[in-house]
């Protein structure tokens, strides 16, 4: 089993500017997010991460977003409406409809 340090352990405390903020070029420590599906916030933090971190890629990136819905939040939002999200992020995402939660 393989261990992933904490940012706590990584990043020093007393550099602020290590601290993550829109357009650093450093891997996520975390790569998934659970959201409410009675509310938009979530899905809107996740593509902001993703387009944040695809900006700093290469253009021959072929990194995907999975966007996983139960049948609950299917009936509760819709599906993503590909046509609706930022041009670089339409062909990216994979949605899968999920049986059970």
């Amino acid at each position: 089993m393989s261990f992933k340090p904490s940012p706590a352990q990584v990043l020093p405390a007393r550099l602020p500017e290590a601290r993550w903020r829109p357009g650093l070029n450093v891997p996520p420590f975390h790569s998934e997010i659970f959201a409410s599906s009675a509310e938009g916030s979530g899905a809107g933090l996740a593509l902001a991460l993703a387009r944040d971190a695809l900006a700093g890629a290469a253009e021959n990136h072929t990194r995907h977003v999975l966007w996983v819905q139960d049948r609950k939040a299917i009936r509760l939002n819709g599906r993503p409406f590909l046509h609706g999200l930022p041009p670089d992020l339409r062909h990216r995402v994979i949605h899968v409809a999920a049986a059970t939660p």
